[in-house]
């Protein structure tokens, strides 16, 4: 944080070759405490701007310094929905106009790639970002207790030290979505139904049978994020090894890593079958994420209960409040 010394801003979406800007611009808000850990890496920046995942617009001052930026990462080329993500000013230049400047600059880059929505991940330490999200039109969309890193910090908001931070997922309408259908597993239902509801979006839901796979063996495809702890299997076909792969991965990434994710595909009948078999191993209602990856997709987790403080939480309104005791009674029932 500075004292700005020009207001001759200019505005810029970041290419490889400047990836190293985008660290720059978080470090002169957050130091190193920012909750995406991600961005302060050079070559998973590099790789993801080359690889059309990561798009970045920025302010930039007249001494070419970074003063605010706004980012959108997509999972696959070519997806119609995104995660949008490090939104900042430095403090010295608000109330400039950036934060508009730099959401307009951000609609080209939306246009571009045929993005219909976002998804976000509000902190769950004030209710600000939430109350603006759902205001603007946003969705809640489920809760994630230990989404964030323990080490992140946030200045002006205080967290207890040693547990990781929560986050309030959203999911927030550009434009329409192509229609799909959704398999909706027994156990889920209620809440998925409630959730879909909200989001007020064109979909067919289906009670999900009580079946097998069709396939012998399921398609995974792991991330695996060391620096905030995380390990996420996007499922992309559920076969009849799924207990045993996730029953190797869990064995396998217990103790090294501090949280573990599984995004379901709901356009898979066999969803009741993986749904059941996740929640043997501890696995738990998360979120539903929206047209990732060609699927409307039910997120499961598992985490310790000693990682996170749930009662820090903060939740803006009545289906924030209402899918966090359903997370975490799932997590006290099956995670016993």
């Amino acid at each position: 944080m500075t004292e700005p010394i020009s207001t001759s801003l200019s505005f810029h979406t970041l290419s490889a070759a400047q990836g190293s800007l985008l660290a720059d611009g978080i470090r002169r808000v957050y130091g190193d405490t920012y909750p995406m850990t991600d961005l302060y890496d050079m070559d998973y920046v590099r790789r993801m701007i080359n690889g059309g995942l990561l798009h970045t617009v920025v302010a930039m001052n007249g001494d070419s310094e970074v003063v605010g930026q706004m980012s959108t990462v997509l999972e696959e080329v070519g997806d119609v929905t995104a995660d949008g993500s490090a939104l900042m000013v430095d403090s010295a230049y608000r109330g400039l106009g950036i934060t508009q400047a730099l959401g307009e600059a951000m609609l080209g880059v939306y246009q571009d790639c045929s993005i219909c929505g976002l998804h976000l991940y509000a902190l769950a330490i004030h209710q600000r970002v939430q109350k603006k999200s759902i205001g603007a039109g946003a969705a809640v969309t489920g809760i994630l207790p230990a989404w964030f890193h323990a080490k992140s910090s946030i200045e002006g908001y205080r967290h207890p030290s040693g547990y990781r931070i929560g986050a309030v997922p959203l999911y927030m309408p550009l434009k329409s979505l192509p229609y799909r259908e959704s398999y909706i597993p027994p156990v889920y239902s209620e809440v998925l139904t409630s959730i879909y509801e909200s989001l007020e979006i064109e979909r067919k839901l289906i009670p999900a049978p009580d079946r097998l796979p069709d396939s012998a063996q399921t398609k995974v495809t792991v991330e695996d994020k060391p620096s905030n702890g995380h390990y996420r299997l996007r499922v992309d076909r559920i076969g009849g090894d799924f207990l045993e792969r996730l029953s190797h991965v869990s064995d396998g990434v217990s103790g090294h890593r501090e949280v573990i994710y599984i995004d379901l595909p709901l356009a898979d009948h066999a969803i009741s079958y993986a749904v059941k078999e996740a929640r043997t191993r501890g696995f738990f209602f998360g979120s539903l994420m929206v047209d990732r990856c060609g699927s409307d997709r039910l997120r499961l987790q598992s985490y310790s209960k000693h990682c996170v403080m749930p009662d820090a939480m903060v939740i803006h309104g009545p289906q924030g409040e209402n899918l966090l005791e359903l997370v975490l009674e799932e997590q006290r029932a099956l995670c016993a």
